[in-house]
C-alpha cells in the first residue's frame, strides 16, 4: 500500500526530526554543561573544608604559643576562648582580665569588615604568608604576629575533634551563620 501526501507534509516531518535532533542536542550539551558545574562545586566545598580544617589545626595548635606570649606581655594568664567566633572573624578570641586582647588565626577575608572591633586587638597567624593577608586586611598599625609552629597532620576524617570542640561541619555553620538560624 502506498499513501501519497503533499510535499508540505514531507517538509514538517522533516522539519520536526531536525528539531528533536537539534533539542536532543541541546539538552546533551545542558547536561554536561550542568554536570560540569556540578563537579567544580564538589570540588571547591572539598578545598573550603580542607581550609577549615586547615584553619582549625591552625588555631589548635597555636593556642599555647599564643598564652605564653600574651602572659609574658600582659602579667596575667589569659582565658581563650573555646572556638573560632564570627565576632572575631572565626579567629579564637584571647581574654586577659575579662577583656579582648588578642584573636588567633582570623581568617583574613573576614577581618576588614570587623576591622574597626578588631583594630586594638593582637592579631596571631601561624606562618609569614597568612600573616600578610591578615595585615592586608587589618588596620593601619595593627600588630599581627607570626607565631611559628608545628603543624599537626590532618586528621583521618573530617568528623575527628577534640572533646567539646568543633567538627569541620560545625564550624562551617558558624561561618555561614547557619548556627544562629
Amino acid at each position: 500500500m502506498q499513501r501519497w501526501i503533499t510535499r508540505r507534509y514531507f517538509e514538517l516531518e522533516e522539519e520536526q526530526v531536525q528539531a528533536r535532533a537539534w533539542r536532543k542536542q541541546v539538552m546533551e550539551r545542558l547536561a554536561a554543561v550542568q554536570q560540569r558545574q556540578r563537579e567544580a562545586r564538589t570540588a571547591a566545598e572539598r578545598e573550603h573544608t580542607a581550609a577549615i580544617e586547615a584553619l582549625l589545626r591552625r588555631q589548635k595548635a597555636l593556642v599555647k604559643p599564643v598564652v605564653e606570649v600574651v602572659f609574658h606581655e600582659a602579667g596575667a594568664y589569659p582565658t581563650v576562648g573555646r572556638d573560632g567566633i564570627p565576632e572575631f572573624a572565626m579567629g579564637v578570641p584571647v581574654y586577659v582580665r575579662g577583656k579582648p586582647y588578642a584573636v588567633i588565626c582570623p581568617v583574613a577575608g573576614r577581618v576588614s569588615t570587623l576591622r574597626d572591633r578588631l583594630a586594638s586587638l593582637v592579631l596571631f597567624a601561624a606562618t609569614e604568608h597568612e600573616r600578610g593577608r591578615i595585615a592586608a586586611q587589618a588596620a593601619p598599625g595593627q600588630r599581627v604576629e607570626v607565631l611559628p609552629i608545628e603543624l599537626p597532620s590532618p586528621a583521618s576524617g573530617p568528623e575527628q575533634r577534640e572533646p567539646g570542640g568543633l567538627t569541620v561541619q560545625q564550624a562551617v555553620s558558624r561561618m555561614v551563620g547557619l548556627d544562629r538560624l
